[in-house]
């Protein structure tokens, strides 16, 4: 699936007879998504609504006579479990409403088609209490019954949207088998759209010994088809509330993240490289130390299908261990206009992910790096050898007491020009620094980043396709707000320079001030 396709489909998505989105840039943004997996929606079969007052005797077919449970749900009977979902369908959770523990989980067996698909979701002038919040699912606390300890299981499935939900209050206990302990899971399933999630408070007890730290929120698969044209966006996935030491915002997914906030847990994107993937406008901060002890990423592919990853306009911050880990056998990477700073540890972007990968090509141009140690802003895990196609670092700022990279890379083809090292000191002199509204973006004082890069876009490179965000620097990131207690993202969050015929070091481009107007002629 490809990028420039994908940004089609979100806006197909919306543009027809289900309940709005959420009017925002990042709703818009999120329908472009649909319109990128290619879905021309078409009207929609039968809508269906449930509620926290409903009866599933009840036909569901109107918001005076909605069901009390969504099929699929453990505790869905008579009508609502006789009911068997079809393409087109919609099924509306009442704002406001929760679904407990026992509820849980929800085994969705049902798939739409390209031009039907399914949604779960939202109405939002549908809402119990004074005002709009989202629908939540709670597991209170208390391990969700049965072998798959999680709110939502999508079975075998092709195009299901999933939109507008909170999910809190996972727990486990002992050490969870891979895919037993999350939130929503994808086996063998594609085109799984995921967006306006509110994912949160999970808990754990650590028993028996074990350091097991196999949790993960959002679950793909290691196998094919990877869930490759899945989509994860606008959604905030943090556990500051339940403790912060466990589990990863995604595992195995192998489709795009987009806009996404990521904050307080060890890990954030665990990706597969399968087919061709985005992963772009997302805030990623706070990544701490699992119990498990377990290596702590921002984003980390895993490998897959020799795919392509899109890695561009992320912001990640104050990052306890890895803050990116790439290259997997055949895997191709690129990696622009990325701003990372407060690294603990110092590890800038590393490479391989994993010992004896071969057959990589690496590309990082025009990203800002600023780590917190002597380490060097490109990180070759000597120690795991591997051999790559291509690694290319360019237009790069690096600022740092250490250097742009260590020994190595050994690859076939290596390129490393027109990148500006900098000291803290130095750095911050200019006025670069993490305090700014955009972290170490341009001041009238800097100088050092200004018209020294390389142009990327001619001959050898086309600036156009996936690579078109290029020739603009950073949108930044998404930021959050809360609007009545329901946390929303704001995107983008800046507006974007051009680059010109020339092109500055790092992840921004500075505006050239404005010519003067209203000036008038003295003639003597």
């Amino acid at each position: 699936m490809g990028i420039r396709k994908e940004k089609a489909i979100v806006a197909s998505f919306k543009n027809n007879t289900r309940p709005r989105f959420r009017q925002s840039v990042a709703g818009i943004v999120l329908l472009s998504v649909f319109a990128f997996l290619g879905l021309e929606r078409a009207p929609a079969a039968t809508t269906h609504y449930i509620a926290a007052n409903g009866s599933d005797s009840n036909d569901g077919m109107s918001k005076a006579t909605p069901w009390l449970h969504l099929p699929g749900m453990r505790t869905c009977s008579s009508v609502c479990a006789s009911y068997i979902p079809a393409a087109g369908d919609q099924f509306i959770l009442r704002g406001g409403d929760s679904w407990t523990n026992a509820n849980f989980p929800i085994t969705w067996t049902w798939s739409g088609s390209s031009r039907s698909p399914i949604y779960i979701g939202v109405d939002h002038i549908w809402y119990s209490g004074g005002s709009w919040t989202r629908p939540v699912f709670n597991a209170g606390g208390v391990a969700v019954p049965g072998d798959r300890n999680h709110f939502i299981g999508f079975n075998s499935v092709i195009y299901v949207a999933l939109d507008d939900i909170e999910m809190t209050g996972i727990y486990w206990s002992g050490a969870p088998t891979y895919g037993a302990v999350g939130a929503i899971t994808t086996w063998g399933s594609d085109y799984v759209t995921l967006e306006n999630l509110y994912i949160h408070n999970w808990t754990h007890a650590i028993g028996g010994g074990t350091t097991d730290d196999n949790v993960y929120m959002v679950i793909g698969q290691t196998y094919p088809p990877f869930c490759g044209h899945c989509l994860l966006a606008n959604s905030i996935i943090q556990d500051a509330d339940g403790g912060g030491n466990s589990g990863s915002a995604t595992y195995a997914w192998g489709g795009s993240i987009k806009n996404c906030i990521f904050h307080d847990l060890p890990n954030a994107i665990l990706e597969m490289d399968a087919g061709s993937a985005e992963i772009s406008g997302n805030l990623i901060f706070n990544i701490t130390v699992s119990f498990g002890g377990i290596h702590e990423n921002a984003i980390e592919s895993l490998g897959g299908s020799s795919g392509t990853l899109y890695i561009h306009d992320n912001v990640i911050h104050d990052v306890t261990a890895e803050s990116m880990m790439l290259g997997n056998t055949g895997e191709t990477d690129y990696v622009w206009n990325n701003v990372f700073y407060n690294l603990r540890n110092g590890l800038g972007p590393s490479f391989p992910q994993n010992r004896g990968q071969s057959g990589m090509s690496l590309y990082f141009w025009n990203n800002t790096i600023a780590t917190s140690s002597v380490q060097n802003c490109f990180y070759w895990v000597s120690g795991f050898g591997g051999t790559f196609k291509t690694v290319a670092i360019q237009n790069t700022h690096c600022i740092t007491t250490g250097g742009l990279y260590n020994t190595g890379p050994t690859a076939t083809t290596l390129t490393v020009d027109h990148n500006v090292v900098q000291t803290p000191a130095a750095a911050a002199a200019q006025g670069y620094s993490a305090a700014q509204t955009y972290a170490y973006s341009p001041t009238p004082l800097a100088n050092a980043t200004l018209a020294v890069g390389t142009i990327m876009c001619g001959v050898e490179l086309a600036c156009n396709g996936p690579l078109g965000g290029l020739i603009s620097d950073t949108t930044y990131a998404c930021t959050q707000q809360t609007v009545k207690g329901d946390f929303q993202l704001v995107c983008p969050a800046r507006t974007v320079v051009a680059r010109p015929s020339h092109w500055d070091a790092g992840a921004y481009q500075h505006a050239p001030p404005a010519a003067p107007t209203g000036l008038a002629g003295v003639a003597r």
